[in-house]
């Protein structure tokens, strides 16, 4: 327990740092007016997009957990599985400490290691797919944008490579000349197979697999319509969909950070990204607001779950 006391710290300071530098370079006068002007209907509004993002998210989890496990909770209870891994997720490096909890959770209302693990790995790749999914058509949506557009380019080129490593059979003469030059190459091929085959499996499940992609698009458009609707709160008029594409990239870029949660980092990043169609003056406070929504709200009840109810410990 003092060990994961010391990691909310940890992260409550990095969270810090990162919102006080951004609005230390950003704060002008006309951020007293916006502040004093806030749409408090928007917050509404936001708290909405967010509930019902959560929802769809932990019905996707609960569904695949009842069709590939022996799972017999309820969906209250899926639903503090969920809080409980973003709480973990938030307060450990790379974002690597919710998925072995949430496995650990299970394991012990006798749901096997490897069916739940499948469970989860299906569930967060197929949020982070669609994510990366979208980066081809960002490219036209940011084609006038000479800072946004190199980013998108190098991400396209990295989603072009993942998708030949997935496809090409793994014993592809080129992929095994480069796992023999770079070590790093042959282990991302390894995870890629194991990957492809949990995957082509789910693939033919039919009409689960379909529930599923249904399920992560109407959770992923609710989670992205905080960002506009964030900006319109403030009184800021910004494109929505740039807005919302700007969000898209920002899970691609800051998904693997080695700050807890990505702290830190993710506040100055999303600040450098939204300076592109916002005023200077607003990105600091956009930034904490969208943070809070977006990633630490669901961390935050996750970890007062955690602390309260010992069945969790």
């Amino acid at each position: 327990m003092e060990r994961i006391k010391k990691l909310i710290k940890i992260t409550i300071l990095f969270y810090a740092i990162g919102g006080l530098l951004v609005l230390i370079f950003t704060f002008r006068r006309d951020t007293f007016q916006i502040l004093s002007s806030i749409n408090i209907y928007f917050l509404f509004l936001i708290i909405i997009f967010w509930i019902s993002s959560i929802f769809f998210d932990i019905l996707k989890l609960h569904i695949l957990l009842k069709k590939l496990t022996n799972y017999a909770e309820s969906l209250y209870f899926t639903l503090k599985i969920h809080l409980i891994g973003l709480f973990f997720n938030a307060i450990t490096p790379f974002q690597t400490g919710g998925f072995p909890f949430q496995i650990h959770i299970l394991t012990k209302r006798n749901v096997s290691v490897p069916d739940a693990m499948v469970s989860f790995m299906i569930k967060g790749l197929s949020n982070f797919l669609l994510a990366f999914m979208l980066v081809p058509f960002a490219i036209f949506v940011f084609r006038k944008n000479i800072f946004i557009l190199p980013i998108v380019i190098i991400l396209f080129l990295l989603l072009i490579f993942f998708l030949l490593i997935f496809f090409l059979p793994h014993d592809f003469i080129i992929i095994k000349k480069i796992e023999k030059k770079f070590k790093i190459f042959k282990k991302l091929t390894h995870n890629f197979a194991l990957f492809k085959s949990t995957w082509k499996s789910f693939i033919k499940m039919g009409k689960l697999m379909f529930s599923v992609f249904i399920l992560s698009i109407l959770s992923f458009l609710f989670h992205i319509l905080m960002t506009p609707s964030i900006f319109y709160g403030l009184g800021v008029k910004v494109n929505p969909i740039q807005a919302m594409f700007l969000h898209t990239l920002s899970l691609v870029i800051f998904v693997a950070m080695p700050t807890p949660g990505g702290s830190g980092i993710t506040e100055a990043g999303g600040a450098l990204l939204f300076a592109t169609i916002a005023p200077k003056y607003i990105v600091g406070v956009f930034v904490i607001i969208w943070r809070f929504f977006t990633y630490y709200l669901g961390s935050i009840l996750g970890g007062i779950i955690y602390l309260k109810e010992n069945t969790f410990k």
